[in-house]
């Protein structure tokens, strides 16, 4: 799985969504071409997919619905970042966080999804389902 992360540098990165790494080549080409040739920096929106590191309870959460996905980030700009899930809730992610956490010099934080990009997430998913109906 993969985080869509989308911003820039003035306003910052923002979880758009938790997609299935299948669906990252119709998502590039959808916000390709949503975003156009922008020149001005300050309005000009990025997008950038991170690799999930799925839990050791991936399993016991099961199918978790789109809307619900939290996850774990780690990391920085020179470091590089780390991402982990998705998690079925932001208490569950917390407490894996601190186990990854204890003992260690990295921390872990969680990042809801972004509530402003949720009329472009609902259409990121309805992409990615009509691509999935074509196929079947």
């Amino acid at each position: 799985m993969k985080a869509l992360f989308r911003g820039n540098v003035i306003k910052g990165m923002r979880l758009v969504g938790v997609y299935d790494d299948e669906d990252q080549p119709v998502i590039e080409q959808y916000l390709d071409q949503l975003d156009g040739p922008i020149t001005d920096n300050d309005e000009k929106l990025f997008h950038q997919f991170v690799d999930l590191i799925p839990s050791s309870q991936a399993e016991q959460y099961g199918d978790i619905p789109p809307q619900s996905r939290v996850i774990l980030v780690s990391g920085s700009l020179t470091r590089g970042i780390v991402a982990r899930g998705p998690f079925p809730a932001r208490s569950i992610a917390l407490g894996y966080a601190v186990n990854l956490s204890f003992g260690q010099m990295t921390n872990y934080y969680v990042v809801d999804q972004e509530p402003e990009y949720m009329p472009l997430r609902d259409k990121l998913y309805s992409l990615v389902e009509k691509k999935t109906a074509a196929v079947a």
